[in-house]
């Protein structure tokens, strides 16, 4: 038994950060005491609902970090971030004039680069790029160079997946051996949770990549939703998240039974 185990045996929609990729990631530590499972930092604090082997999830007398669809815990609740839910199939046809501008900007990048475009995994791409962890990178310090006002949530974390993630698909160009981005994944009993999308400064690449993510999780079996995570507070990430067409946002809070400090 586990903590992600008991959740599941309980039906407990898991959210954004609960996968035991992430929590050995972030050095999340699985703790239980009696029948009782928690997770904490390495500081100790408690970051997810507590949950009884045999009661369900519980609400506990600590501040904790980040709940889950439905909880109700003890104390004052406080706005996090947001959670959205998407439907691979979704991006297969993207018919309508809910999809217009995205389809628009996906079709106008395939127009120009497609014929050269191979999206595919990390080792199979490696074994035909042998620089393809020093263009990732060179990626990833572009991202970061071209607003750095952003907001980075745990970088030691996102470095983590960019060099280590057990799941990394790349898309690169196949005339110039010039890779153009990396998506990074994982998941769970219940959702594929969307890490990372990291991109050349490219007019529509971003789109562009994002649906090769989506597209190729109808291709991989029996398609999960995807939690594609939140915003970090910004109001251009969150309109360009709105315009996907998420099945559902959710709004994820923290829930605090101590005085601040």
């Amino acid at each position: 038994m586990s903590y992600l185990e008991c959740l599941r045996r309980w039906r407990v929609e898991p959210n954004f950060w609960m996968s035991g990729e992430y929590f050995e990631k972030a050095g999340f530590k699985e703790e239980r005491k009696g029948n009782i499972w928690y997770v904490r930092d390495d500081e100790g604090k408690l970051m997810f609902p507590p949950v009884h082997e045999s009661v369900g999830l519980i609400a506990g007398c600590e501040d904790i970090w980040a709940d889950v669809d439905g909880f109700q815990g003890e104390g004052q609740k406080e706005f996090l971030d947001w959670e959205y839910i998407y439907d691979p199939r979704d991006f297969l046809h993207l018919e309508g004039g809910k999809w217009r501008t995205f389809r628009k900007n996906v079709r106008r990048y395939a127009r120009i680069h497609s014929a050269n475009l191979l999206y595919e995994n990390w080792n199979s791409a490696s074994s035909k790029l042998s620089d393809l962890s020093e263009q990732v990178e060179d990626i990833v310090v572009q991202w970061l160079r071209k607003d750095e006002s952003r907001y980075i949530w745990d970088a030691e974390v996102m470095l983590a997946y960019v060099r280590e993630g057990q799941n990394r698909e790349v898309l690169w160009d196949v005339k110039s051996k010039k890779v153009l981005g990396i998506n990074i994944w994982d998941e769970n009993y219940w959702y594929v949770n969307f890490r990372y999308c990291f991109c050349r400064d490219e007019k529509y690449l971003s789109e562009y990549l994002r649906w090769c993510f989506y597209l190729a999780r109808c291709f991989s079996g029996r398609p999960k939703l995807v939690n594609d995570g939140g915003t970090l507070g910004s109001q251009g990430l969150e309109r360009f998240k709105d315009k996907l067409n998420p099945i559902k946002k959710r709004r994820v809070y923290s829930w605090r039974v101590s005085e601040p400090k």
